[in-house]
This record gives C-alpha cells, structure tokens and sequence, in this order.
C-alpha cells in the first residue's frame, strides 16, 4: 500500500502540463567523424523526423511574423479561395508557406495566421485536446493520493485488537448498540468479524464507552490495546444475540420513543471504526433511539472497491429483512435508517425490495437518510420511483468538494455520484422533477474532519445537530434549521426552492408537486 501511494504520487509528479514542442525529441546531427553510412530504415526515419522538424520551425517563426513587405497588403479571402487545392504539399518558402501545385488566387501575400494553412486546424485541436485530457487526468488523480494518504495515515496510528472488552470507569458515557452483520467471524476475539462473507447474519449487543472531555464529531481511539475508558472510545461489553432475541433487545433499548436508528456504513470500513463511528454519531446527535448497526462485509482496503461492492449487493436482502423484524416488534414505532457513501446502495436496495415484495412499505419507516451516497444520480430516481408514492422521506447529504466521490466519479468513467452533485444545476434539478419528500442538504461549504470532506454528516457538529435535532425526531429540515438565510439561489421545481445558508444551503423538494 505505501508502494502504491508513493508511485501514484510519482506519476502526477511527472505528468506535464503541456505537451512537449515536437522538435525537443529530435536527435542532434551526428558529431564529425561518425559513422555517416547509417541503414536505409534509419536514414528514411531521421530524414522524416528532421523534416518534420524544419517545417515545425518554419511555422513557428512565420506565426511570429505580423509585417506585409513594402507595397504588398495582407490577403483577407478565405482559405478556400485562397487555396483553392485542398491536399497539396507544402514548402517553407521564405516567408510563407505556398502549395507545390497552386498558387494563391490573389496573388498577395500569404503568411501563417488562424485557419490559413490546411490540417493547421486539427492539429491545433489535437493539441488542445491532449493537454485537457493531461490535466483532467492529474486533477482526478489527486483525490487518489489524498486518500491513499488519509488510509495509510489511519492504518499507521491504529492498533488491532480494539473491540475486546475492557472494564467500564466513572465518569464516561456509554452507548447500547445492536449490531447485525454479514460478515465472517474472526478468530480473534478483539476483531469479532472480518471483511469476508460469513453464513447468515450474525447479531451482537455492544456497548461503547465514551469519554465525555472531547469536541462533537470526533472519535478517540486508544493508541494501544486495552484503551483507558476515561480518554478513549472502548468497548465494555459484547455479547451474541440470537434472531428471537432481537424482540426483547428491542423492547428494553427503545425507550419512550420506541424509535430505532439504523446506520449502514460505507466503502473501506472494518468492523471496529464501523462500530466507534456509529457510537461517536449516536452519542452526539443525543439519539432518543434504539442504535441497531447493520454492518456489511467491507474488507476495509482502499484497492478494494469493486470486491466491496459486491459485498454490499450480497448483504441487501439481509437489510432488508432486519428492517422487517425491527418494523414487526410492538416496541417499535418508528425506524429511521442512515446510511453513508457505498452503504446507501443496500440502504435504498433494501427499501426498495419490501415495496416491490410487500406491495407496500410500512410507514413506520419514516425517514432515510443517504450520507455522501456513492450511487449514480439516474439509477437513484429510478430506485425512488419502483418504492412507490408512499414512501419514506429522504433526506441527502451532500458535498461538491467530497474527495473520496471524486475519486469514485473517476472509477466510474466519470458518472457524478449522487452525494457530489450541484443541485442548482439543471441537469440535477431534472433528476428531481416530479419526486415529492426528497430535501438535500448541500455541506460543499463546510469543513470538518480530514482533507476527504467524506464525512462531514458525522464531523460536522452543526450536520451532527441536524440529524439529532431534526431527522431522528421525524421532522422535515427547512431554511428555519440552518443560519439565516442569505440568498436565494434559485428554484428545483414549482415544489423546491433552495436556499442558500452559511454555510448549509438546504434543497427542500418535500412539498407536493
């Protein structure tokens, strides 16, 4: 991995801005004495090369030549009148280029300007089209390295190890999640599971200590096993649940709201940061609700996006059919599902599934909340439209400067995901028409956490407040939840209007259209 990083970091290094002029590869005349009696392959090579190379010259210094000679004025008719044979050579004579064949029609002068000389037009567009691809290539590379940098980073800093139980202490916070996995258990016991397929789905009860001397949206992970519960996250229990169990782990977290919170997460994520990252959520948005984690068999590798990938499509059905357990419990009311980057395509899967399978979905799911989405912005309208008009409400969050879908736009041949998108834009404002209950919130002009902006749903304190204050609690985000309004940017539809905030601009599209 440090191999890769450091190689890919080399090759943007070296890859040029401009393309180089042609004449800086031609070789330099043989020194006296040398060999003059070369191939005949070679002598026709180097022939065309320094022709090439004298008529490359020759345009260069007639392209710097603005002066008509004494009594001669510059020609103005077009290139096909003034040369009226397309395809005929051309020869370097003095100070302008003239066709073997055909002179010019007027009989002025001619010297190189734009569109003059034939072929002159392509190859200037072939010239500008490599040097846009260059720099395409170099500024879609970048968000590779920052993230090869934030993985090797995380990966250097962090033990293994980290989710054996240690003794809880006074003075901390705890949270008491259920944890359904499809993943492979682990063989050591501070792992639990791994990043591959395990049979069925696996469910534990884990409670989290949180420290409470730290800043919202921050995650403290210990610097060695066991981890002090008084300045680290740690885990203090762990016990496996079986599938009947799950009514009564229901019945005693869901409190007064009998509301439960379902967080999905996303691409390169392991068991242990999946489970300290929903801790750390939950905690701060002060969640009146029971935290249920649906973790998926992520291998938690940077170069594995394609295998995670399939993971998370192997691992919707299972969503699907805890979302129905949780929906079934008479101690359940409301289910109200997050889920980030990658994971947000088993999330919206899965909804989709019970209503295409149930003929209906249950409005007990009342909310679905989609993080940074790595999904493609058509497939997501046509996922929204299968679920039916009684559907969930759902919320995005996204971000224009989130390096991580940058990234992920480059592996999919340059398709905008959905939480990357502008929604002032027309060719997203399109996407929407017609789709009622759909708010984006856009977080392009925060900034929190790392370099990645890939996570700015949990980093963000005021994105932390949101989705605590507001989201969990079944309600609508509007212009009245953000700072004052300083702007308004324009309209989605005759349904949406969007308005710009500092720094949240939110795209409310909930009303009827």
């Amino acid at each position: 991995m440090v191999v890769f990083g450091a190689a890919v970091a080399v090759v943007i290094a070296l890859i040029p801005l401009e393309p180089k002029p042609l004449t800086q590869d031609l070789p330099s005349r043989p020194a006296a004495g040398a060999d003059k009696t070369p191939s005949l392959g070679a002598n026709l090579k180097s022939s065309r090369r320094e022709g090439i190379g004298r008529e490359s010259q020759t345009l260069d210094r007639l392209s710097q030549t603005r002066t008509d000679p004494p009594g001669r004025e510059r020609c103005s008719l077009p290139s096909a009148e003034r040369f009226p044979t397309v395809g005929a050579a051309w020869k370097p004579c003095r100070s302008t280029m003239i066709p073997d064949e055909t002179m010019p029609a007027c009989g002025k002068v001619h010297q190189r300007g734009d569109g003059d000389i034939p072929g002159m037009e392509a190859r200037d567009a072939r010239g500008q089209e490599r040097r846009s691809r260059t720099r395409l290539i170099r500024l879609l590379l970048k968000p590779l390295v920052l993230v090869v940098a934030a993985g090797l980073g995380a990966c250097a800093s962090v033990p293994q190890g980290l989710l054996r139980p240690v003794a809880a202490a006074p003075g901390t916070d705890r949270v008491d999640m259920l944890a359904a996995t499809t993943r492979a258990r682990s063989p050591d016991p501070g792992a639990l599971f791994t990043g591959e397929r395990g049979e069925g789905v696996s469910f534990n009860n884990i409670v989290v200590s949180i420290p409470r001397n730290r800043e919202v949206g921050t995650i403290q992970l210990p610097r060695s096993v066991p981890g002090n519960p008084a300045t680290d996250f740690v885990v203090t229990s762990e016990t496996p649940l079986s599938k009947p169990e799950l009514i009564n782990w229901f019945r005693s977290t869901s409190g007064r709201s009998k509301r439960v919170f379902v967080f999905v997460h996303g691409f390169n994520t392991a068991f242990d940061r999946a489970v300290f990252r929903f801790a750390q959520l939950a905690h701060d948005a002060d969640a009146d609700a029971a935290p249920v984690l649906f973790s998926w068999p992520s291998r938690g590798y940077l170069l594995d996006y394609a295998r995670d990938f399939d993971n998370a499509s192997y691992s919707r059905s299972d969503l699907a059919d805890l979302l129905r357990v949780a929906v079934a419990s008479p101690s359940v009311r409301e289910v109200v599902i997050l889920a980030h980057s990658m994971g947000s395509w088993p999330a919206v899967e899965a909804v989709r599934q019970i209503g295409l399978k149930d003929g209906r979905i249950s409005p007990k799911i009342s909310n679905l909340i989609l993080a940074s989405p790595d999904l493609d912005v058509g497939v997501f309208r046509r996922q929204v439209e299968d679920m039916g008009t009684k559907r969930p409400r759902i919320t995005l969050f996204t971000a224009q400067h989130d390096r991580a879908l940058q990234l992920s736009r480059f592996i999919s041949r340059g398709a905008t995901r959905l939480g990357g998108i502008d929604p002032t834009q027309e060719e997203y404002r399109s996407q929407f028409a017609g789709l009622s209950g759909i708010t984006v919130i856009d977080l392009s002009a925060v900034n929190a956490g790392d370099r990645i902006n890939h996570d700015l749903f949990a980093a963000s304190p005021d994105a932390v407040r949101l989705i605590g204050g507001r989201l969990l609690q079944g309600q609508v985000i509007t212009d009245s939840d953000v700072p004052a309004p300083v702007a308004a940017a324009g309209a989605l539809s005759s349904a949406a209007a969007l308005l710009v905030t500092a720094p949240i601009r939110v795209f409310d599209a909930a009303a009827v259209p």
